[in-house]
C-alpha cells in the first residue's frame, strides 16, 4: 500500500493512504525493526517493534537514505516508551488494542467511570487538603486538582514514605510525572484507608506512569514545565558558547557551529 515516508530523528515514519502509521529504525547486524504508531493529541506514540527484517542496508547507507526524507511535523512530540493503564480497573492496556480502537474503548471507559462518579455524589471533595482542592482515587494514587487546574499525585510506599509529583492531561491520557520521595515516615495504612473513601478519577480513561517524551524537532522551543523531567531545559538545546581567543585582545563569543569551525581554523596554531 502506498504512503508517505517521513524522518523523525533516527526513525522512519510511514503514513499509509488509509491513515495507518508505522515506524522503522535501524537495528543490529544490518537489520531493521518496525512497529505500529498512533497519534493522541500532540503526541506520536511508537509501539514496541513487532517485525525485524532480514539483513539489508549498512548503517551509513540507511542514514543516508533517512536524511533525504522530509521531516515529520504532524506532532510536536513523540513517545517511544510508554505503558498505559485503565483508569477504570487499573489493568495494563495491551499494545494491540490501542491506536485504532482507542476512541471506542475511551468512550466506554469514560461512561463507566462517570457513572461511578455520580453514584458517589459530593464525596469528590473528601481528602487530606481541607476540601479546597478536588481529590480523586486512581489505583494506588491520590490525584489532587487545584482550583487553578494544576494536577498533583500522591502515593505511599511499603516503607511508609510518601511519594508525590506533578501530572498533566494530554488528550485521553493522564501522565504522572517524576516522583519525589518524602523522607519523613507516613502511615501507609492510614493513607490507603483514606484513599478508599475518594471517588475514582474519571476525567481520562487512561493514565501513564512510565514514559519518555521527546520533541520531534529539537530546534523548536517547547514548554519544559508542561512535561516535567522528560523534556530537557531549552538552554541545553543551544550550542554552548565557546571563547576561542586565548590572548584576550579581541574577545569574541562563538554561538553557532559554523562560527566555531571558523574559529578553530583561525586559532588552531
Amino acid at each position: 500500500m502506498k504512503g508517505t515516508i517521513y524522518r523523525l530523528n533516527n526513525y522512519k515514519i510511514l503514513e499509509l493512504i488509509d491513515g495507518t502509521l508505522w515506524w522503522e529504525s535501524y537495528a543490529v547486524f544490518a537489520r531493521t525493526q518496525s512497529g505500529r504508531c498512533f497519534i493522541e493529541s500532540d503526541i506520536l506514540f511508537l509501539a514496541p517493534a513487532i517485525d525485524i527484517s532480514e539483513p539489508g542496508f549498512l548503517i551509513m547507507e540507511y542514514n543516508e537514505a533517512l536524511n533525504i526524507l522530509p521531516q515529520w511535523t504532524n506532532t510536536p512530540y513523540y513517545c517511544s516508551n510508554f505503558i498505559f493503564r485503565s483508569c477504570r480497573n487499573d489493568n495494563i492496556l495491551p499494545y494491540e488494542s490501542i491506536g485504532k480502537g482507542l476512541k471506542e474503548e475511551s468512550e466506554e471507559a469514560a461512561f463507566a467511570t462517570a457513572r461511578e462518579q455520580n453514584d458517589l455524589g459530593p464525596a469528590s471533595k473528601i481528602g487530606f487538603d481541607g476540601g479546597k482542592d478536588s481529590v480523586y482515587r486512581l489505583g494506588r494514587y491520590k490525584i489532587i486538582e487545584s482550583k487553578s487546574g494544576d494536577l498533583r499525585w500522591h502515593t505511599c510506599t511499603h516503607l511508609n514514605r510518601l511519594k508525590f509529583g506533578h501530572c498533566f492531561v494530554q488528550g485521553k491520557i493522564l501522565f504522572l510525572g517524576r516522583k519525589i520521595i518524602n523522607e519523613s515516615e507516613f502511615s501507609q495504612r492510614e493513607f490507603f484507608n483514606c484513599l478508599k473513601q475518594l471517588p475514582k478519577w474519571s476525567k481520562t480513561p487512561y493514565y501513564c506512569t512510565n514514559y519518555t517524551l521527546k520533541p520531534c524537532q529539537t530546534t523548536t522551543a517547547f514548554k519544559g514545565n508542561k512535561f516535567g523531567r522528560y523534556f530537557r531545559d531549552i538552554s541545553n538545546l543551544t550550542p554552548k558558547k565557546i571563547n576561542l581567543d586565548k590572548n584576550g585582545l579581541h574577545e569574541k563569543i562563538y554561538t553557532t557551529v559554523s562560527e566555531i569551525a571558523a574559529g578553530i581554523i583561525k586559532y588552531k596554531h
